[in-house]
């Protein structure tokens, strides 16, 4: 018999999950799960529901294996679809809940930003009103440390009263591991997993479902009693990367002024596998959905689900404020060089927070182009990637020519390969003369650099103190 499977929220990791889940076959090679995706009815949710039931992602996607396989699964084996409807959570074996939990962070004081806890407790309701007594449900979803245990536990406990229900909601914690670029899909499939359960019999479910589709034979996975430590474990995963890219930047300030070349350090420093080989580079300034925000997500919980009140995680959240504010640094490299950036020209290559992916989500190069206009130079965007801007960048503001030669300043905000392996003697032929080229993740080699410097093309760049020795060595 087929089971019912309805994913909760249709943005980046639920429509990856639903069609992952789709593409699960039983001994027979027959679908194992019917797979239903559920959005809400406004104007977004509907676009990602029409979109999947016509068989497209809705938004830029660099995995061909996703298009296919979710084509596949409405199309031909039409075991997925999405709705809006509410009531077919009432035919479901498991929920999995795969829908944001926002936060808004309060610039003057980051402690006090807001946690959009209300549409999560609203999506949570919706379930307890609707779900069978035996339905699983699987949160995937980033959330505070506590809320599965203090907050949806009581929640469906409410709801099912409500109904008469009798018995204790079956509840279990997984975080979702989906890392977009080109092996989007796969990354759920083949990597580590937390999970967690609120009874012995959640559990169990849980874990069956769980090997169903992630391959626990090289990635098996790891069970806690307590779901709070899951919860726990995924904001601080991120909130350590976020930590480790804020430690590299002071770094970075020095290396500037003392005239090293950090990113050769560390490449040094790297080859001490075990105990190094994570350490961050210097690099633009940090973006996504997780980073930005999760160690956020933990003191929130300390404050509002248990309630502490004299503990603050004074180091996770100011790398935080130093991640947000580093692609100003970038601004400042700019303008000291320059000494003015009003009435300059600017073009930014790269407007993805990532390599290789179509994703603006807290791009950092947002943050560099709202400065540069803010101060009366003028800032337009080259993007590779990116098709549909989504309004972060002005439209008038996007450029798609390869001429760069009415341009003063030319930033490389992003790893693309196409910026990595630029031919340099094409490239200034591209440019004009006493342009100025800014380099803020490693993506020029110094052999590029010193012949941009010999063709009187100034270059400058992030945690490359060395550019200076360089320029005195030619001149």
């Amino acid at each position: 018999m087929i089971r019912q499977i309805c994913v909760q929220g249709l943005g980046f990791v639920g429509i990856a999950t639903a069609t992952v889940l789709a593409t699960v076959k039983n001994e027979v090679g027959n679908p194992l799960y019917n797979v239903i995706g559920v959005d809400l009815n406004t104007d977004q949710g509907l676009n990602r529901i029409n979109s999947v039931n016509s068989g497209h992602i809705p938004f830029s996607c660099e995995d061909e294996v996703f298009k296919k396989e979710l084509n596949e699964a409405v199309v031909i084996n039409k075991n997925l679809r999405a709705t809006h409807d509410e009531k077919v959570y009432q035919n479901a074996d498991i929920i999995v809940i795969a829908i944001n939990l926002d936060v808004k962070k309060n610039k003057r004081n980051y402690y006090k930003s807001k946690v959009f806890i209300e549409d999560f407790i609203n999506a949570i309701r919706i379930l307890g009103k609707n779900m069978k007594k035996d339905c699983l449900i699987l949160i995937e979803s980033t959330i505070p440390p506590g809320t599965t245990k203090m907050v949806v536990e009581d929640l469906l406990k409410e709801e099912f009263y409500r109904r008469g229900i009798k018995s204790t909601p079956l509840i279990c914690h997984s975080s979702e591991r989906v890392m977009p670029g080109k092996n989007y899909l796969d990354s759920i499939i083949n990597y580590w997993r937390n999970y967690s359960s609120n009874c012995a019999k959640a559990r169990q479910i849980a874990e069956n479902f769980l090997k169903s589709f992630i391959n626990i034979k090289n990635y098996p996975l790891t069970y806690f009693k307590d779901t709070t430590s899951t919860e726990l474990a995924k904001v601080l995963e991120n909130s350590y990367r976020a930590l480790n890219i804020a430690f590299i930047y002071e770094w970075t300030l020095l290396a500037e002024k003392i005239g090293i070349n950090l990113f050769k350090v560390i490449d040094s420093i790297k080859k001490r596998k075990g105990t190094h080989d994570n350490m961050m580079k210097p690099g633009f300034g940090v973006g996504g959905y997780c980073l930005p925000k999760d160690g956020l997500l933990a003191q929130w919980s300390i404050e509002n689900i248990f309630h502490i009140s004299n503990l603050k995680l004074k180091m996770t959240i100011e790398a935080l404020q130093i991640n947000d504010k580093m692609p100003l640094h970038t601004f400042d490299l700019i303008k000291n060089e320059l000494g003015s950036i009003k009435g300059k020209k600017f073009v930014m290559c790269g407007a993805s927070y990532l390599s290789d992916i179509a994703d603006l989500r807290n791009t950092p190069t947002k943050v560099l182009y709202t400065k540069i206009k803010e101060h009366g130079g003028t800032c337009h965007i080259s993007d590779p990637f990116i098709n549909d801007f989504e309004g972060v960048f002005d439209k008038n503001d996007i450029y798609t020519g390869s001429d760069f030669k009415d341009y003063d300043v030319i930033i490389f905000a992003v790893r693309y390969d196409s910026y990595l392996n630029l031919n340099p003697i094409k490239f200034v032929k591209s440019i004009k003369r006493g342009a100025l080229i800014v380099d803020t993740f490693d993506i020029l080699n110094d052999e590029k650099i010193k012949y941009f410097l010999k063709e009187k093309i100034n270059v400058i760049g992030v945690g490359k103190g060395h550019i200076k020795n360089m320029k005195d060595e030619i001149s």
